[in-house]
């Protein structure tokens, strides 16, 4: 039986809920799949999903330190 941390972390969101997480448009999220640099996603027919924990995966390798000092 999955646990519920499992069940989220194999949710699928469109790049529409994908844009509205990040709080950008939606032309960047076909711009990073475009540019190969959005994160792992699925194709189901003509449909694009991401599965919640590659996204973030992928916003975790994108965390920048602060710079001021």
């Amino acid at each position: 039986m999955a646990t519920k941390e499992q069940a989220t972390n194999n949710e699928f969101m469109s790049p529409k809920e994908l844009a509205e997480l990040l709080g950008l448009p939606l032309s960047s999220v076909y711009g990073f799949n475009a540019e190969g640099t959005a994160p792992r996603r699925v194709r189901l027919g003509r449909h694009i999903r991401y599965r919640r924990a590659d996204v973030e995966a992928w916003l975790d390798r994108h965390v920048v330190d602060g710079g001021a000092k």
